[in-house]
Parts: C-alpha cells; sequence; structure tokens
C-alpha cells in the first residue's frame, strides 16, 4: 500500500511548485494565462515576505500534489482564516487520498490555529471535485459573487488613489536596536528595521517553559550541551531577525554576536510555547525564518491550552519532518540534543482553561 506524506515546501522546492501549478493549469484549462516562472515563485514563496505557504504531498517517495493557502480574515467571526489558492493532484495519484490527504493537513494547520475556516473556489464544470468537496461537508456560497480587480483597472484605481499621503516610517539598524535594547526595561524583538515590543505572558506559559528548561538541564548535566530560556536573543543571520524563542538549546560551544554574550548565532534545538495571539506566527513566518538558521536541528512547538506540541526535525535532504505528540503518556525524543521529553512532565501543574461551549 503506497504512503502519503505531507511536508511544508522550502525554497529548494521552487521547481516542484512550479510544475504543480502548470500541471493544475493544464487541467483547468488555464495553460494560456500562467506568467509564473521558477525565479518568481522563489521570490513570492519562499522570499524575505512569503505570500503564502505550500504543501507539497508524496505517495511514496514521489511529489504527487500540492495544496497553497495564506490567512484571510473574517470580520463577522473577528477570526481568521485560511484561503486555499490551489489544490491539485497530479493525474496518475487520483483516487488514492493525495487530495484529501491535502485538504485534511490544511483543516488540520486551521483547527491548531484556533483559525474559523478554510474557503476555496472550484470550477462549475468539475464536477469530481464538486462532489468530493460536498462529501466533505463543504456548502458552496450561492449569494456571493467574486470580483476581481487586476491589469489596467488595478493600476488606475491605484494612481487615482495616488495623492493620498501616509506617514513615512523610521527604520532602525541592528547596531541601533542593540544599543537600545541592551537598555530597555521590557523585551522587543526585530525584523526589517521595526521592534516589536514582547507582551506579558500567563501561567501555562510559565510553567511549560519552566517545566522544559528544568528537563533539559536535568539531562544535560555532564554533557557539553546548554539550555537558555526566553531572556537569551538569537539573531537570524538570513533575514536579520533578532527574536527571543522561549526555550533554546546548543550542543558544543555556542557562538554570540559578540561579546556582551547576550545574542545567541547557532542554537540547536528552539521551542515556541503557543498562546492565541502567537500562534500563527510561530507556526507560518517565525518558523519559515528559524529555517534558514544553518545549525537549527529542530523546532518544538507546545500548545499551552490543551495537549499538544509538534516537533518539525530537519532531514538529510532539507525537508522537515513533523512528529506530534497529544497523550500525556506520550514521549518525544529530541535528536538535536540527545534528550527525551516526557509530556507528563512538560504538563506538570498546567491548568487549563474550561472548554468553551457552542452556542
Amino acid at each position: 500500500m503506497a504512503t502519503i506524506s505531507i511536508s511544508p515546501a522550502t525554497e529548494r522546492d521552487a521547481p516542484v511548485v512550479l510544475e504543480m501549478i502548470r500541471g493544475l493549469a493544464d487541467y483547468e484549462k488555464l495553460a494560456h494565462v500562467v506568467t509564473a516562472t521558477e525565479e518568481r515563485v522563489r521570490a513570492t514563496l519562499f522570499g524575505e515576505d512569503p505570500a503564502a505557504e505550500v504543501l507539497l504531498a508524496y505517495l511514496d517517495a514521489e511529489c504527487a500534489g500540492f495544496a497553497v493557502f495564506y490567512r484571510t480574515y473574517s470580520t463577522f467571526l473577528a477570526q481568521p482564516g485560511i484561503y486555499l489558492e490551489d489544490l491539485y493532484v497530479k493525474p496518475g495519484a487520483r483516487g488514492k487520498g493525495v487530495g484529501l490527504a491535502l485538504l485534511g493537513r490544511v483543516a488540520s494547520i486551521a483547527v491548531e490555529r484556533g483559525w474559523g475556516r478554510v474557503e476555496w473556489e472550484v470550477l462549475n464544470w468539475n464536477e469530481p471535485s464538486i462532489r468530493f468537496y460536498q462529501r466533505l461537508g463543504a456548502v458552496p456560497k450561492d449569494a456571493w459573487t467574486m470580483y476581481r480587480l487586476t491589469g489596467e483597472a488595478l493600476t488606475k484605481l491605484a494612481a487615482a488613489n495616488s495623492n493620498v499621503s501616509t506617514p513615512a516610517k523610521t527604520f532602525l539598524s541592528e547596531e541601533e536596536y542593540l544599543e537600545i535594547e541592551r537598555k530597555a526595561e521590557y523585551k522587543s524583538e526585530y525584523f526589517a528595521g521595526e521592534m516589536f515590543a514582547m507582551a506579558g505572558a500567563k501561567e501555562a506559559y510559565n510553567l511549560l517553559v519552566m517545566n522544559l528548561g528544568a528537563s533539559l538541564h536535568q539531562q544535560f548535566r555532564s554533557r557539553p550541551c546548554r539550555v537558555y530560556s526566553n531572556d537569551m536573543r538569537v539573531r537570524v543571520a538570513a533575514s536579520g531577525l533578532y527574536t527571543y524563542p522561549d526555550v533554546i538549546s546548543v550542543c558544543g560551544e555556542p557562538r554570540f554576536l559578540d561579546e556582551q554574550r547576550d545574542t545567541l548565532l547557532n542554537p540547536n534545538l528552539l521551542v515556541e510555547v503557543l498562546s492565541p495571539s502567537t500562534e500563527a506566527y510561530d507556526r507560518g513566518r517565525k518558523f519559515e525564518l528559524y529555517r534558514s538558521i544553518e545549525s537549527l536541528s529542530e523546532y518544538l512547538l507546545v500548545a499551552s491550552d490543551r495537549i499538544q506540541v509538534d516537533l518539525y526535525s530537519r532531514q538529510l535532504d532539507g525537508r522537515w519532518l513533523l512528529t506530534s505528540a497529544s497523550d500525556l503518556h506520550d514521549t518525544l525524543d529530541l535528536q538535536s540534543v540527545g534528550c527525551r521529553i516526557a509530556l507528563f512532565d512538560l504538563y506538570e501543574k498546567v491548568d487549563f482553561p474550561p472548554a468553551r461551549r457552542e452556542t
């Protein structure tokens, strides 16, 4: 029986993503409108500010399909959601559960991030896809008509609004940020010339950080490994991000930005404890930035509102393998630092808020 696996696409997958885009266009009889190139795919999906996220589906070892999606927002729900731009399965892989696996993973991401819905479009003539979506419980938005502004009409409207002024931002250099940050009474992250103040944390967050740090510290005794709390800054060289991960581990000699030894350059393990306000960023954009750290082998995400831990491990081919655990009897092996984490110990004394009822 063929094995289906889903993994986030990386920059090296740009040629595969472009192949999928062209395959989808052929299927939808829209190949004549495709202007995407590998360079543009690389820049817009895997550059400094990715416009969307991409999942690749593998049937055994061969790429069989993809999904492209991005974050939206519902004012009625006051809640983010996902717009599924593309869902495509190669002809030879259809009928084997690949499409269901991709759509199921997108749905899981929405639920994990606390987002309210997943939406997409389907061509009216695509009866097989329509039946597939209806079997899943999806419903059409019959009362709505989508409008699109592009080309000359888009340029014309933008030009008509060109006399509206907006205040200019003041951007800081990395040196200016560090000078301010080292004197500040509270912590701020830094990215693309701007500082972002960090909010306070609730009890569950603090307990999870302390429990994990204590477990790693105990296992690091008599070993050349270190664990740091969220007071240690990490610099992501490729993007210039300065951030404070919740827990950091490094085995071997730590490397710092300068003699202050307050900005680490070579973490092996980074951990973020998720909250409703940071989960989307930690799972999405922040993970994309972290992946450029050459020394980083594992990225651990710990939910603070439920028992759920997701471990992303870098593979030899550059892909990241996801391992999840959601039972107090589960354990996770952190191979990057040679440790084992028991969820029972990690969630010790952590109380969750009561479940909200649907009304």
